[in-house]
Protein backbone atom coordinates (compact mmCIF):
# COMPACT_ATOMS: atom_id res chain seq x y z
CA UNK A 1 0.00 0.00 0.00
CA UNK A 2 1.51 3.12 -0.95
CA UNK A 3 1.92 6.10 1.67
CA UNK A 4 -0.85 9.05 0.99
CA UNK A 5 0.44 12.07 -0.86
CA UNK A 6 0.85 15.34 1.09
CA UNK A 7 -2.29 17.01 0.02
CA UNK A 8 -3.92 14.37 2.16
CA UNK A 9 -1.45 14.55 5.01
CA UNK A 10 -2.24 18.23 4.81
CA UNK A 11 -5.76 17.71 4.85
CA UNK A 12 -5.79 15.05 7.81
CA UNK A 13 -3.95 17.56 9.88
CA UNK A 14 -6.89 19.49 11.08
CA UNK A 15 -8.76 16.74 11.88
CA UNK A 16 -5.95 15.13 14.08
CA UNK A 17 -5.08 18.05 15.91
CA UNK A 18 -9.29 18.85 16.66
CA UNK A 19 -8.98 14.97 18.11
CA UNK A 20 -6.00 15.50 19.56
CA UNK A 21 -7.11 18.60 21.42
CA UNK A 22 -10.87 15.70 22.51
CA UNK A 23 -8.64 13.44 23.65
CA UNK A 24 -6.51 15.67 26.24
CA UNK A 25 -9.68 17.24 27.18
CA UNK A 26 -11.52 13.85 28.00
CA UNK A 27 -8.72 13.02 29.95
CA UNK A 28 -8.08 15.48 31.93
CA UNK A 29 -11.63 15.46 32.97
CA UNK A 30 -11.19 11.58 33.81
CA UNK A 31 -8.33 12.67 35.83
CA UNK A 32 -10.43 15.32 37.96
CA UNK A 33 -12.84 12.58 38.43
CA UNK A 34 -9.64 10.87 40.55
CA UNK A 35 -8.62 13.92 41.86
CA UNK A 36 -11.60 14.59 43.39
CA UNK A 37 -12.02 11.07 44.64
CA UNK A 38 -8.16 11.02 46.20
CA UNK A 39 -9.39 14.49 48.21
CA UNK A 40 -12.15 13.05 49.51
CA UNK A 41 -10.29 10.02 50.24
CA UNK A 42 -7.63 12.32 51.86
CA UNK A 43 -10.03 14.49 53.51
CA UNK A 44 -11.59 11.24 55.43
CA UNK A 45 -8.29 10.52 56.72
CA UNK A 46 -7.14 13.60 58.36
CA UNK A 47 -10.75 13.57 59.70
CA UNK A 48 -10.21 9.54 60.98
CA UNK A 49 -6.71 10.52 62.12
CA UNK A 50 -8.30 13.08 64.32
CA UNK A 51 -11.20 11.18 65.54
CA UNK A 52 -8.72 8.22 66.39
CA UNK A 53 -6.75 10.55 68.82
CA UNK A 54 -10.23 12.41 70.22
CA UNK A 55 -11.29 8.81 71.06
CA UNK A 56 -8.05 7.68 72.87
CA UNK A 57 -8.40 11.57 74.89
CA UNK A 58 -11.67 10.98 75.53
CA UNK A 59 -10.89 7.62 76.96
CA UNK A 60 -8.32 8.50 79.18
CA UNK A 61 -10.06 10.65 80.88
CA UNK A 62 -11.65 7.95 82.78
CA UNK A 63 -15.39 10.08 83.03
CA UNK A 64 -17.62 12.00 81.50
CA UNK A 65 -16.24 14.84 79.70
CA UNK A 66 -16.57 17.83 80.61
CA UNK A 67 -16.60 21.41 78.21
CA UNK A 68 -13.09 22.22 80.07
CA UNK A 69 -11.89 18.80 78.97
CA UNK A 70 -12.63 19.99 75.40
CA UNK A 71 -10.59 23.31 74.84
CA UNK A 72 -7.10 22.17 75.95
CA UNK A 73 -7.61 18.89 72.73
CA UNK A 74 -9.36 21.55 70.81
CA UNK A 75 -6.17 23.63 71.40
CA UNK A 76 -3.79 21.47 71.39
CA UNK A 77 -4.85 20.42 67.55
CA UNK A 78 -5.48 23.95 66.04
CA UNK A 79 -2.21 24.05 63.25
CA UNK A 80 -4.30 20.27 62.31
CA UNK A 81 -6.83 22.98 60.94
CA UNK A 82 -9.32 21.34 63.91
CA UNK A 83 -12.70 24.11 64.83
CA UNK A 84 -14.95 21.83 66.72
CA UNK A 85 -15.13 18.97 68.95
CA UNK A 86 -18.41 17.23 70.54
CA UNK A 87 -19.45 14.03 72.52
CA UNK A 88 -23.08 13.14 72.88
CA UNK A 89 -25.12 10.75 73.62
CA UNK A 90 -27.65 9.19 71.54
CA UNK A 91 -31.28 9.37 72.14
CA UNK A 92 -31.22 12.76 72.85
CA UNK A 93 -28.75 12.74 75.48
CA UNK A 94 -26.59 15.90 76.71
CA UNK A 95 -23.66 17.19 73.90
CA UNK A 96 -20.80 18.42 75.54
CA UNK A 97 -19.06 20.49 72.46
CA UNK A 98 -16.08 23.21 71.86
CA UNK A 99 -15.13 25.41 69.10
CA UNK A 100 -17.14 26.83 66.06
CA UNK A 101 -19.14 24.28 64.00
CA UNK A 102 -20.88 25.12 60.64
CA UNK A 103 -21.67 21.91 58.93
CA UNK A 104 -24.64 19.74 60.01
CA UNK A 105 -24.40 16.59 61.13
CA UNK A 106 -23.56 13.36 58.70
CA UNK A 107 -25.56 10.59 57.53
CA UNK A 108 -25.02 6.96 57.75
CA UNK A 109 -21.16 7.42 56.07
CA UNK A 110 -20.83 9.72 59.36
CA UNK A 111 -18.99 12.22 56.79
CA UNK A 112 -20.27 15.65 55.44
CA UNK A 113 -18.22 17.90 53.54
CA UNK A 114 -19.18 21.32 52.34
CA UNK A 115 -17.81 25.30 52.86
CA UNK A 116 -14.07 24.22 53.09
CA UNK A 117 -14.52 22.03 56.41
CA UNK A 118 -15.18 18.47 56.98
CA UNK A 119 -17.05 16.89 59.73
CA UNK A 120 -16.98 13.31 60.95
CA UNK A 121 -18.70 11.56 63.47
CA UNK A 122 -18.04 7.80 65.12
CA UNK A 123 -19.55 5.94 67.95
CA UNK A 124 -16.77 4.14 69.88
CA UNK A 125 -16.21 0.63 69.50
CA UNK A 126 -17.32 -1.45 72.96
CA UNK A 127 -20.18 -0.85 75.30
CA UNK A 128 -21.32 2.02 77.63
CA UNK A 129 -21.02 1.87 81.13
CA UNK A 130 -24.27 0.04 82.84
CA UNK A 131 -25.32 1.94 86.09
CA UNK A 132 -24.41 -1.36 88.35
CA UNK A 133 -20.58 -1.05 86.80
CA UNK A 134 -19.29 -0.66 90.68
CA UNK A 135 -19.84 -4.37 91.88
CA UNK A 136 -22.36 -7.57 91.46
CA UNK A 137 -26.02 -6.59 91.50
CA UNK A 138 -27.83 -8.00 94.76
CA UNK A 139 -29.80 -11.44 94.72
CA UNK A 140 -32.72 -9.72 94.94
CA UNK A 141 -32.12 -6.61 92.56
CA UNK A 142 -34.25 -6.57 89.08
CA UNK A 143 -32.00 -7.25 85.89
CA UNK A 144 -30.22 -4.35 84.88
CA UNK A 145 -31.28 -2.66 82.14
CA UNK A 146 -29.28 -3.02 78.86
CA UNK A 147 -25.57 -0.46 79.13
CA UNK A 148 -25.79 2.56 76.95
CA UNK A 149 -24.46 2.78 73.77
CA UNK A 150 -21.26 4.65 73.74
CA UNK A 151 -21.29 8.75 72.68
CA UNK A 152 -20.78 9.78 69.90
CA UNK A 153 -17.45 11.79 69.25
CA UNK A 154 -17.66 14.24 66.36
CA UNK A 155 -14.69 16.69 64.74
CA UNK A 156 -14.97 19.02 62.23
CA UNK A 157 -12.08 20.35 60.65
CA UNK A 158 -10.58 22.05 57.74
CA UNK A 159 -8.77 19.62 55.94
CA UNK A 160 -5.27 20.65 53.84
CA UNK A 161 -4.58 17.57 51.85
CA UNK A 162 -7.87 17.54 49.88
CA UNK A 163 -7.89 21.13 48.82
CA UNK A 164 -3.83 20.84 48.13
CA UNK A 165 -5.23 18.14 45.23
CA UNK A 166 -7.76 19.83 43.84
CA UNK A 167 -6.08 22.94 43.41
CA UNK A 168 -2.91 21.25 41.53
CA UNK A 169 -5.34 19.05 39.64
CA UNK A 170 -7.85 22.43 38.69
CA UNK A 171 -4.20 23.80 37.44
CA UNK A 172 -3.61 20.86 35.26
CA UNK A 173 -7.01 20.81 34.26
CA UNK A 174 -7.06 24.18 33.35
CA UNK A 175 -3.99 23.82 30.99
CA UNK A 176 -5.18 21.07 29.58
CA UNK A 177 -8.66 23.44 28.85
CA UNK A 178 -5.85 26.33 26.83
CA UNK A 179 -4.02 23.33 25.42
CA UNK A 180 -7.27 22.10 24.30
CA UNK A 181 -7.62 25.18 22.66
CA UNK A 182 -4.61 25.98 21.62
CA UNK A 183 -5.25 22.61 19.52
CA UNK A 184 -8.38 23.46 18.15
CA UNK A 185 -7.17 27.05 16.86
CA UNK A 186 -4.16 25.20 15.12
CA UNK A 187 -6.44 23.19 13.78
CA UNK A 188 -8.49 26.28 12.25
CA UNK A 189 -5.15 27.71 11.13
CA UNK A 190 -3.86 24.67 9.64
CA UNK A 191 -7.26 24.57 7.87
CA UNK A 192 -7.56 28.06 6.60
CA UNK A 193 -3.88 27.93 5.54
CA UNK A 194 -4.73 24.60 3.58
CA UNK A 195 -7.46 26.74 2.27
CA UNK A 196 -5.43 29.44 0.75
CA UNK A 197 -3.05 27.18 -0.84
CA UNK A 198 -5.74 25.62 -2.44
CA UNK A 199 -7.33 28.98 -3.68
CA UNK A 200 -3.38 30.22 -4.59
CA UNK A 201 -2.95 26.81 -6.81
CA UNK A 202 -6.48 27.11 -8.62
CA UNK A 203 -5.77 30.77 -8.77
CA UNK A 204 -2.22 29.74 -9.98
CA UNK A 205 -3.75 27.30 -12.43
CA UNK A 206 -6.46 30.02 -13.81
CA UNK A 207 -3.60 32.44 -14.78
CA UNK A 208 -1.52 29.66 -16.35
CA UNK A 209 -4.71 29.09 -18.68
CA UNK A 210 -4.90 32.79 -19.27
CA UNK A 211 -1.65 33.15 -20.16
CA UNK A 212 -1.86 30.27 -22.35
CA UNK A 213 -5.50 31.61 -23.96
CA UNK A 214 -3.52 35.14 -24.56
CA UNK A 215 -0.97 33.61 -26.71
CA UNK A 216 -3.48 31.47 -28.57
CA UNK A 217 -5.77 35.19 -29.04
CA UNK A 218 -2.15 36.79 -30.13
CA UNK A 219 -2.22 33.83 -32.72
CA UNK A 220 -5.92 34.42 -33.39
CA UNK A 221 -5.86 38.15 -33.49
CA UNK A 222 -2.97 37.91 -36.11
CA UNK A 223 -3.42 34.53 -38.37
CA UNK A 224 -7.44 34.31 -38.17
CA UNK A 225 -8.88 37.82 -38.31
CA UNK A 226 -7.53 39.26 -41.32
CA UNK A 227 -8.40 36.22 -43.29
CA UNK A 228 -12.31 35.70 -41.96
CA UNK A 229 -12.88 39.19 -42.34
CA UNK A 230 -11.87 38.96 -46.04
CA UNK A 231 -14.26 36.00 -46.24
CA UNK A 232 -16.78 37.49 -44.86
CA UNK A 233 -16.67 41.01 -46.87
CA UNK A 234 -16.83 38.54 -49.94
CA UNK A 235 -19.75 36.33 -48.71
CA UNK A 236 -21.71 39.74 -48.23
CA UNK A 237 -20.81 41.35 -51.62
CA UNK A 238 -21.97 37.46 -53.33
CA UNK A 239 -25.22 37.62 -51.00
CA UNK A 240 -26.11 41.27 -52.84
CA UNK A 241 -25.59 39.90 -56.38
CA UNK A 242 -27.76 36.82 -55.70
CA UNK A 243 -31.60 37.09 -56.26
CA UNK A 244 -33.97 36.49 -53.47
CA UNK A 245 -35.47 32.86 -52.99
CA UNK A 246 -32.73 31.27 -55.02
CA UNK A 247 -30.72 28.36 -52.89
CA UNK A 248 -27.22 29.93 -52.90
CA UNK A 249 -28.39 32.88 -51.50
CA UNK A 250 -29.32 31.33 -48.36
CA UNK A 251 -26.04 29.25 -48.48
CA UNK A 252 -24.01 32.56 -48.73
CA UNK A 253 -26.33 33.71 -45.91
CA UNK A 254 -25.36 31.21 -43.83
CA UNK A 255 -21.40 31.76 -44.34
CA UNK A 256 -21.94 35.59 -43.51
CA UNK A 257 -24.09 34.46 -40.28
CA UNK A 258 -21.27 31.81 -39.51
CA UNK A 259 -18.88 34.29 -40.27
CA UNK A 260 -20.33 36.56 -37.52
CA UNK A 261 -20.21 34.48 -35.13
CA UNK A 262 -16.45 33.44 -35.75
CA UNK A 263 -16.04 36.78 -35.26
CA UNK A 264 -18.25 37.44 -32.22
CA UNK A 265 -15.86 34.27 -30.57
CA UNK A 266 -12.67 36.06 -31.41
CA UNK A 267 -13.42 39.18 -30.66
CA UNK A 268 -14.97 37.82 -26.33
CA UNK A 269 -11.60 35.60 -26.61
CA UNK A 270 -9.52 38.86 -26.76
CA UNK A 271 -11.55 40.91 -24.49
CA UNK A 272 -11.25 37.96 -22.09
CA UNK A 273 -7.44 38.07 -22.07
CA UNK A 274 -6.87 41.53 -22.27
CA UNK A 275 -5.46 43.43 -19.42
CA UNK A 276 -7.74 43.96 -16.11
CA UNK A 277 -6.60 47.99 -15.72
CA UNK A 278 -9.34 49.64 -14.62
CA UNK A 279 -10.41 53.10 -14.96
CA UNK A 280 -11.42 54.86 -11.37
CA UNK A 281 -14.07 57.71 -12.33
CA UNK A 282 -17.43 58.33 -10.42
CA UNK A 283 -20.21 56.10 -11.29
CA UNK A 284 -24.25 56.44 -11.51
CA UNK A 285 -24.89 52.93 -10.54
CA UNK A 286 -28.89 53.01 -11.01
CA UNK A 287 -27.84 55.15 -14.65
CA UNK A 288 -25.80 52.45 -15.17
CA UNK A 289 -28.31 49.47 -14.74
CA UNK A 290 -30.80 51.59 -16.39
CA UNK A 291 -28.30 51.80 -19.52
CA UNK A 292 -28.12 48.01 -19.28
CA UNK A 293 -31.74 47.29 -19.52
CA UNK A 294 -32.01 49.77 -22.47
CA UNK A 295 -29.66 47.98 -24.07
CA UNK A 296 -30.81 44.32 -23.84
CA UNK A 297 -34.70 45.67 -23.83
CA UNK A 298 -37.15 47.26 -21.31
CA UNK A 299 -39.88 45.30 -22.17
CA UNK A 300 -37.82 42.11 -21.03
CA UNK A 301 -37.25 43.01 -17.53
CA UNK A 302 -39.07 43.97 -14.19
CA UNK A 303 -36.64 46.96 -13.00
CA UNK A 304 -36.30 48.08 -9.06
CA UNK A 305 -34.23 51.07 -8.24
CA UNK A 306 -34.06 53.04 -5.20
CA UNK A 307 -35.02 56.33 -4.98
CA UNK A 308 -31.76 58.06 -4.50
CA UNK A 309 -28.55 56.75 -6.35
CA UNK A 310 -25.97 55.23 -5.18
CA UNK A 311 -22.51 55.92 -5.95
CA UNK A 312 -18.93 54.02 -6.31
CA UNK A 313 -15.95 54.45 -8.48
CA UNK A 314 -15.39 52.07 -11.30
CA UNK A 315 -14.77 51.81 -15.18
CA UNK A 316 -18.57 52.51 -16.51
CA UNK A 317 -18.09 50.74 -19.90
CA UNK A 318 -17.16 47.91 -18.79
CA UNK A 319 -18.92 47.17 -15.80
CA UNK A 320 -21.64 47.81 -18.48
CA UNK A 321 -20.69 45.44 -20.43
CA UNK A 322 -20.64 42.73 -17.64
CA UNK A 323 -23.74 43.56 -16.62
CA UNK A 324 -25.18 43.45 -19.95
CA UNK A 325 -23.72 40.04 -19.92
CA UNK A 326 -26.37 38.51 -17.45
CA UNK A 327 -29.17 40.56 -18.22
CA UNK A 328 -29.16 38.79 -22.09
CA UNK A 329 -28.66 35.52 -20.27
CA UNK A 330 -31.58 36.34 -18.17
CA UNK A 331 -33.51 37.29 -20.85
CA UNK A 332 -32.80 34.22 -23.40
CA UNK A 333 -33.64 31.86 -20.24
CA UNK A 334 -37.15 33.35 -19.04
CA UNK A 335 -40.11 33.14 -20.87
CA UNK A 336 -41.17 36.11 -18.99
CA UNK A 337 -40.16 39.20 -17.78
CA UNK A 338 -36.77 38.49 -15.72
CA UNK A 339 -35.95 40.99 -12.61
CA UNK A 340 -33.89 43.32 -11.73
CA UNK A 341 -32.61 45.07 -8.71
CA UNK A 342 -30.38 47.83 -7.17
CA UNK A 343 -30.27 47.50 -3.23
CA UNK A 344 -27.94 48.94 -0.27
CA UNK A 345 -26.22 46.34 1.51
CA UNK A 346 -24.06 47.07 4.46
CA UNK A 347 -21.86 50.09 2.67
CA UNK A 348 -22.26 47.72 -0.64
CA UNK A 349 -23.95 48.08 -3.69
CA UNK A 350 -26.20 44.74 -4.48
CA UNK A 351 -27.18 44.24 -8.13
CA UNK A 352 -29.61 41.18 -8.30
CA UNK A 353 -30.41 39.68 -11.61
CA UNK A 354 -33.74 36.70 -11.48
CA UNK A 355 -34.51 35.16 -14.62
CA UNK A 356 -37.64 33.12 -15.04
CA UNK A 357 -36.13 29.83 -16.74
CA UNK A 358 -35.24 26.44 -15.48
CA UNK A 359 -32.40 27.66 -13.15
CA UNK A 360 -28.91 25.75 -13.40
CA UNK A 361 -28.00 22.13 -12.66
CA UNK A 362 -26.42 21.83 -9.18
CA UNK A 363 -23.46 19.67 -11.07
CA UNK A 364 -22.68 23.21 -13.14
CA UNK A 365 -22.93 25.90 -10.56
CA UNK A 366 -19.08 25.20 -9.60
CA UNK A 367 -18.66 25.55 -12.91
CA UNK A 368 -20.06 28.23 -14.69
CA UNK A 369 -17.90 30.71 -14.41
CA UNK A 370 -15.15 29.00 -15.88
CA UNK A 371 -13.82 29.40 -19.75
CA UNK A 372 -15.64 27.82 -22.58
CA UNK A 373 -18.57 26.66 -20.28
CA UNK A 374 -22.01 26.69 -22.01
CA UNK A 375 -25.08 25.14 -22.40
CA UNK A 376 -25.85 27.16 -25.27
CA UNK A 377 -25.63 25.34 -28.55
CA UNK A 378 -24.25 28.78 -30.30
CA UNK A 379 -22.67 29.90 -26.72
CA UNK A 380 -19.32 31.16 -26.36
CA UNK A 381 -18.61 30.29 -22.55
CA UNK A 382 -16.94 33.49 -22.38
CA UNK A 383 -19.75 36.04 -21.34
CA UNK A 384 -20.04 34.99 -17.69
CA UNK A 385 -16.27 34.50 -17.21
CA UNK A 386 -15.29 38.24 -18.64
CA UNK A 387 -18.85 39.26 -16.38
CA UNK A 388 -16.54 38.02 -13.61
CA UNK A 389 -13.02 38.96 -14.64
CA UNK A 390 -14.57 42.46 -14.75
CA UNK A 391 -16.49 42.81 -10.80
CA UNK A 392 -14.02 41.22 -9.41
CA UNK A 393 -11.65 43.86 -11.34
CA UNK A 394 -13.42 46.40 -9.12
CA UNK A 395 -12.93 44.91 -5.69
CA UNK A 396 -16.33 43.15 -6.04
CA UNK A 397 -18.05 39.66 -6.80
CA UNK A 398 -20.68 37.87 -8.73
CA UNK A 399 -22.61 34.99 -7.16
CA UNK A 400 -25.26 32.42 -8.55
CA UNK A 401 -27.73 30.23 -6.90
CA UNK A 402 -31.26 28.68 -7.62
CA UNK A 403 -34.19 30.25 -6.85
CA UNK A 404 -36.59 27.89 -4.71
CA UNK A 405 -39.45 28.83 -7.07
CA UNK A 406 -37.48 28.52 -10.21
CA UNK A 407 -34.67 30.07 -12.43
CA UNK A 408 -31.18 31.46 -11.28
CA UNK A 409 -30.37 34.66 -9.47
CA UNK A 410 -26.96 36.22 -10.19
CA UNK A 411 -25.61 38.71 -7.76
CA UNK A 412 -23.31 41.23 -8.38
CA UNK A 413 -21.56 43.35 -5.50
CA UNK A 414 -19.99 46.50 -5.53
CA UNK A 415 -18.71 48.58 -2.89
CA UNK A 416 -19.97 51.98 -2.49
CA UNK A 417 -17.53 55.05 -3.18
CA UNK A 418 -14.86 52.24 -3.65
CA UNK A 419 -12.33 52.58 -6.47
CA UNK A 420 -11.62 49.91 -8.94
CA UNK A 421 -8.60 48.43 -8.81
CA UNK A 422 -5.29 49.85 -10.44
Amino acid sequence: MSDPGPDRIARALPLLAVLAAVALLASQVLAWVGVERAAQAANRGEADVLLDTFEVYVRQLGRRPEVEDLQPFLEAHADTGLHYVAVRHPGGGDVIEAGDGQLPDPGEDGFVEGEGRVRALRMPAGPGRPPHAFGPPHADARPPPPPRPPPQLVVELAPRLGPALRADGLRTLVGAAIASVLFALLALALRRAIRQREVAARRAEHDRRLAALGEMSAVLAHELRNPLASLKGHAQLLLETLPDGERPRAKAARIVSEAERIEELTTNLLEFVRSGQIDDAPLELRGLVRAAVDAVGAERFEVALPERDMQARGDRPRLLEALINLLTNAAQASEEKASVELVSAGGAAKIVVRDRGPGIDEDQLAQIFEPFHTTRIHGTGLGLPIARRIVEGHRGTIEVANRDGGGATFTITLPLGGAGAG
